[in-house]
């Protein structure tokens, strides 16, 4: 490709200003939509000229118009407290800032739309009754249009009685008055916000002056509010003003292309230069003259890693110059992974973009110290999530200080099961940091807990903490003070709840720029931070829809139908947007490389951006594809082995009296029929499940509260009669308390997780649960309970040195018409038929009855005590969740669909369940993977050993 093709649009604007005013670059006023173009518009004008001149001014155009409305533009937050404040005075019964905040930046979003767009607010928050009245209001609305509004308001008046609408109608009606109290309270402090700014100056408050001897260029713009077409319109009438589009054929002549929707609109409002114009498609370079490729990773960070690994042969190129080579982010969160896997010889890299704060360690520590604050102010009791606290005790800045008094409480937080636990247990340490925390969760607590957080990390702190991250410290120290300041200033009063999501909030808004050479190496940059730009190659990562384009469309309180009548933002609009941006940015470039990824963080399939389907079916560009994956998986994994080691079964047999005893239960032998090296990886090694937060009551805890609450409600009881039972049953409300108290007592906070929806749902089906035991119970009374979750134990000796402790906890063992039954209750669909013994111990049965060998054993560990009955037969019961529903409840285990009486079978089950036990005490036996893939598929350690 010859040089004339890879001239960037920059340098043909900068040639055509030296052609037409070489004299007047001090008069020449450029307004451009990126301050970021600035210095590479100065770089071309700097190499094209042989004397000096005075250098244009360059500004954004939301630079220029703050500068003729000669008032500050706010940040969100403090335009937060304004609109509340101005809220408070329209409303008679306004809510607290806490319930405001949500829908306060809906509000300041519409807002800004509404001046952007010059809409007469008092038109749009108007109520329309019929369609007569909407001809009269809104003549100059098309007939589309009009008929849009009308069927919204008539569709919406229909359900204007529902109470759920009453907020949405009543603040639809007062949001003019206060818009109006909203401008007048921020005109008063000479701050403003992007929109009204912009307004201020198209509906003329500004003067533009003929006399101005300024020359206008307004260079790079794509798509135009109505307030930007406004403000051109009158630049055009009182200077010399010129314009200048960047575009491609390719997508402006075809009328079905999005990417040039508002090229085409502007150029019939504000032509480009002829001359220019000309130029400009001379030096278009073609689709065969550009190599463009895609690449598709398995993981999310795969990318970052190949990007940097591809960035190195760059090094080859004149990375001297900026225009050459661009890395470009559509997800920022990449920046960090990928410049930490840059080469060591990379030259010059320029991050331009700015680091948003977000994705800081420094900003998930705080986020973890304000989510448990949240937690425990939200409970009477103090009680917060056990893995929240766990993940904050485990984070860098606590596991490097190496800190005595926090392993030992991470070693008991990995010790402990319940999913929440109070803070008031976690009992003061001599621990500085933990001294500060100790007051999370009490009222007004928390910017004072955070400030010296901050400052102890900014000011105190030791140890090897990265200067950066203690400067991300400092800019959240900084945040804090300015919230604090907002309050006092506004006098307003805010709950610990909302300064968190004020908090949260401003650091996600912060970005942290980085100090490089703006015109030196690889770029390394958002994407809208390319606006204007042209580079030589480019690198987009994260090329997946949603990302590319990103999905973000911020609604507000106006319904879409009513945005698409008035001609506010819609998706459509925002989709255009962002394809003129790619196309326009890989029109120039000899290569493109662009990665994308088939599965997103959590796991999830995800899809390829449009962009990439539409070069490949749509465009004459041609796409080369590559997958690649920089893990290579064997097809078949590599058969894992455990030896049995004399130590190990002196353990597990009990030979050594030194060792605390290690008790068989059924679970583990459930564990090692399905698996023998799941059972090593949980009984030998102790390798601990990952634990999952429990957001729901899931199955185990079901069964556990249920357990739980059906003892309670029996105890004490030596016969469950027939009047015991009725009389339990009016007694609803008593249950229901008692479940409740069950479910407080399993590490559930109540006020957090039972009032869901989900989790109402599920405690509404343990009570269920438990009155339907209690019907049947009635169907079998009188019953005789002998006991009542009971743990039995019993041990069984494989020679003198040698034996197996056996326990189990018994659900229920009771007395009925002379039979003793053995009860388990289930919530899963377990069967209640086997077929024969000898299935119970097969491993390679997929359906193997694991609930009946439960109870097998049960039986075995209950014959041998005090509590049995040598003159009963023992029957076995499943109490099955769904079975105990049906019009004919059955309960009882069969064999063969016959009644299985325990002592008739005990023989044969012994026998297997005996060479179980010496298979497992053999060091003949290694441990080893099982051969059922539907095992591994839902194992706790298919990533140790490799299969499913």
């Amino acid at each position: 490709m010859n040089e004339q093709h890879s001239k960037p649009f920059l340098q043909h604007v900068s040639n055509w200003i030296l052609k037409h005013y070489p004299s007047q670059t001090d008069n020449i006023i450029i307004l451009i939509p990126s301050l970021r173009a600035k210095s590479f518009l100065n770089l071309y004008l700097s190499e094209s000229i042989d004397k000096p001149l005075w250098q244009p001014t360059v500004l954004s155009i939301r630079e220029w118009v703050e500068q003729q409305s000669n008032q500050l533009i706010a940040d969100p937050i403090t335009l937060l407290f304004e609109l509340y404040h101005a809220y408070t005075k329209v409303f008679s019964d306004p809510v607290l800032l806490d319930e405001f905040i949500t829908w306060g930046e809906n509000l300041l979003n519409d807002f800004d739309e509404i001046d952007m767009h010059l809409l007469n607010v008092d038109s749009l928050f108007t109520h329309i009754g019929d369609y007569q009245a909407l001809q009269d209001n809104f003549e100059h609305l098309s007939e589309s249009q009009q008929k849009a509004i009308a069927q919204f308001w008539g569709h919406f008046q229909k359900e204007a009685s529902n109470d759920l609408n009453k907020p949405f109608v009543t603040l639809w009606d007062k949001a003019p008055g206060l818009y109006r109290s909203f401008q007048e309270s921020i005109r008063s402090k000479n701050i403003t916000y992007p929109g009204a700014a912009f307004r201020s100056i198209a509906e003329g408050d500004s003067v533009h002056s003929k006399e101005d001897e300024s020359i206008y260029l307004m260079v790079g713009f794509n798509y135009l509010s109505p307030a930007e077409k406004q403000i051109f319109k009158l630049i055009r009438q009182n200077h010399p003003a010129h314009f200048f589009w960047d575009y491609h054929p390719e997508y402006l002549e075809p009328e079905w292309h999005e990417a040039g929707r508002f090229i085409r609109q502007n150029l019939k409002i504000f032509p480009d230069e002829e001359d220019f114009r000309d130029i400009l498609r001379e030096n278009l370079p073609q689709s065969d003259n550009k190599e463009v490729r895609s690449y598709e990773f398995s993981s999310h960070s795969a990318q970052a890693r190949y990007a940097a690994g591809l960035s190195e042969h760059i090094q080859a190129q004149d990375t001297a110059r900026p225009d050459q080579v661009a890395i470009i982010f559509p997800d920022e969160s990449l920046l960090l992974p990928l410049v930490n896997h840059l080469p060591d010889n990379m030259p010059t890299v320029n991050i331009t973009m700015g680091f948003p704060l977000r994705y800081s360690n420094t900003s998930n520590f705080i986020e973890k110290i304000i989510q448990i604050h949240q937690q425990a102010l939200q409970d009477k009791k103090k009680r917060v999530k056990r893995l929240s606290i766990l993940e904050l005790f485990l984070h860098d800045y606590f596991t490097t200080a190496n800190d005595a008094f926090f392993k030992e409480k991470t070693e008991s937080l990995l010790k402990d099961q319940r999913p929440w636990i109070s803070l008031t247990e976690l009992a003061d340490g001599e621990s500085d940091l933990f001294g500060m925390m100790k007051h999370l969760g009490e009222g007004s607590s928390l910017t004072p807990l955070l400030l010296n957080l901050c400052q102890h990390f900014v000011y105190v702190d030791n140890s090897n903490l990265p200067d950066s991250e203690r400067a991300f410290f400092y800019q959240i120290l900084l945040l804090i003070q300015k919230l604090e300041n907002l309050q006092q200033t506004y006098s307003t009063e805010v709950s610990d709840l909302s300064q968190a999501r004020l908090l949260n909030k401003l650091i996600r808004q912060e970005r942290i720029p980085f100090e490089g050479e703006p015109l030196k190496g690889i770029q390394l940059m958002g994407f809208l931070e390319t606006r204007l730009l042209d580079f030589k190659e480019i690198i987009i990562l994260s090329t997946n829809e949603d990302s590319f384009p990103p999905s973000s469309f911020k609604t507000g309180f106006i319904p879409l139908s009513l945005k698409k009548a008035y001609g506010l933002p819609t998706p459509d609009i925002h989709d255009a947007i962002h394809a003129y941006h790619f196309y326009r940015l890989i029109q120039r470039a000899e290569k493109v490389h662009l990665l994308y990824t088939s599965n997103s963080p959590s796991g999830q399939k995800v899809e390829p951006s449009r962009y990439l389907s539409q070069l490949k079916y749509s465009s004459k560009q041609a796409l080369s594809e590559f997958k690649i994956n920089p893990y290579l998986k064997t097809e078949d994994p590599v058969k894992i082995e455990i030896t049995k080691t004399p130590e190990m079964l002196q353990q597990l047999l009990n030979q050594n009296s030194n060792q605390k005893s290690f008790f068989l239960s059924p679970s583990a032998i459930n564990t090692y029929i399905d698996c023998s090296l799941k059972f090593y990886f949980r009984y030998v090694a102790r390798i601990k499940p990952i634990d999952e937060q429990q957001e729901l009551i899931d199955y185990r805890y079901f069964g556990i509260i249920v357990h739980d609450t059906l003892k309670i409600l029996y105890d004490k009881q030596e016969v469950l009669t027939n009047d015991f039972l009725k009389d339990l049953l009016e007694k609803s409300a008593q249950i229901r308390e008692t479940l409740m108290h069950e479910v407080e007592a399993n590490g559930f906070a109540a006020n957090q997780v039972i009032h869901t929806p989900e989790n109402e749902i599920i405690f509404e089906n343990m009570m269920e649960y438990i009155l339907q035991v209690i019907r049947y119970d009635l169907s079998q009374a009188p019953i005789k309970p002998i006991s009542l979750e009971k743990e039995y134990q019993r041990e069984f000796q494989l020679d003198a040195s040698s034996r197996w402790k056996i326990k189990g906890i018994i659900d229920r063992v009771d007395l009925v018409h002379q039979t003793l039954r053995i009860i388990d209750y289930k919530t899963g669909s377990d069967e209640h038929n086997v077929k024969v013994i000898s299935d119970l111990f097969s491993p390679n049965l997929k359906k193997r009855n694991k609930a009946i060998l439960q109870l097998f054993i049960y039986a075995y560990l209950f014959e041998s005590t005090d509590d049995s009955r040598a003159d009963k037969p023992i029957h076995l019961h499943l109490f099955n969740i769904k079975k105990l529903f049906s019009p004919r409840p059955a309960t009882e285990i069969t064999i063969d669909r016959q009644t299985l009486n325990y002592a008739e079978h005990r023989a044969e089950f012994m026998e297997h369940f005996e060479a179980l036990l010496r298979e497992m005490s053999s060091d003949q036996f290694a441990f080893t993977q099982t051969e059922e893939q539907e095992i591994c598929s839902r194992c706790d350690y298919v990533s140790i050993c490799g299969r499913g």
